[in-house]
């Protein structure tokens, strides 16, 4: 947040069938999602911005998504030269 000025919550957290003692591979009756269907989303809030303001927002996130990406095949180079 503080380095490109963008939040976000992990998609897990607003999960509506998740469950404190769900394991990945439980899957719901009701909707039939896997309980770790959401472990790799990004819930973003846009609800309140002007369109200005979510055009920037958004080029923000995408260089923080790409340093981030760099940063973790850096580490797998490093890791898989070891």
């Amino acid at each position: 947040k503080d380095e490109y000025g963008v939040t976000f919550m992990p998609g897990a957290q607003c999960d509506p069938f998740s469950t404190d003692d769900a394991r990945a591979d439980d899957v719901d009756e009701l909707s039939g999602i896997r309980s770790d269907y959401f472990s790799s989303c990004a819930r973003l809030c846009f609800a309140d911005l002007e369109i200005e303001d979510l055009i920037e927002g958004g080029k923000r996130l995408v260089i923080a998504l790409q340093e981030y990406i760099e940063i973790k095949q850096q580490a797998q180079t490093i890791d898989s030269s070891l």
